[in-house]
């Protein structure tokens, strides 16, 4: 049978809301949001999928996956002349995986708790279900949205939304050197990516 519509479309609501404030919150922070969609509750739907459309319903998603390249260049804010940038030549999960000769060879950092986590042996626990020392492991990044209010007194700009502290559980860094268009110079910059995991909210 068909993936039904409506689970897809809860699906892309869940990636809209993010982490939307708790309803106790809303009123104090005056936000009135729409209930966010639990994943929990949206789990039977998805398991009571054929293998067939469970198939179908990744490759969807993997399609939109593969497009992130594409979004990271064109959002780089140092422009689009890089002229140097580390080969990903690799031939196995082992190759990709080892990060002592990434670090060596090609100047990829890996880190974090799930540092030697991958697309196929991934972590099978969610946050309500790590320990503290698991915790000890990430990084804990600073991260306000929105960031660019409209500055109605100079002397006190806002400062935007709501302070969140993401727990990242796998921080890559991908150096590449660029061309700086105006004068010419040559200058270091990184790619940081960081894998954020928020359990089954």
């Amino acid at each position: 049978m068909p993936i039904p519509e409506s689970l897809k479309a809860d699906l892309m609501k869940k990636i809209q809301q993010d982490r939307l404030i708790p309803p106790p919150a809303q009123a104090l922070h005056g936000v009135h949001a729409e209930p966010t969609v639990n994943l929990g509750e949206l789990k039977p739907k998805v398991t009571a999928l054929s293998p067939e459309d469970l198939v179908l319903l990744t490759v969807e998603a993997n399609g939109n996956y593969n497009e992130v390249i594409k979004f990271i260049r064109e959002m780089n804010p140092y422009g689009d002349q890089v002229i140097a940038f580390p080969k990903f030549d690799f031939t196995s999960n082992f190759d990709r995986t080892d990060i002592e000769t990434l670090a060596d060879d090609k100047g990829i950092k890996v880190a974090g708790w799930l540092r030697r986590k991958y697309a196929q042996a991934a972590e099978q626990s969610s946050d309500m279900e790590m320990s503290l020392a698991d915790k000890n492991q990430c990084f804990y990044w600073n991260f306000r949205y929105p960031d660019d209010p409209k500055v109605v007194d100079e002397e006190n700009p806002p400062k935007g939304g709501e302070m969140m502290s993401l727990q990242i559980t796998k921080a890559v860094r991908i150096p590449f050197v660029y061309r700086r268009s105006k004068d010419g110079t040559l200058l270091l910059g990184h790619i940081v990516i960081g894998y954020e995991g928020a359990g089954s909210m």
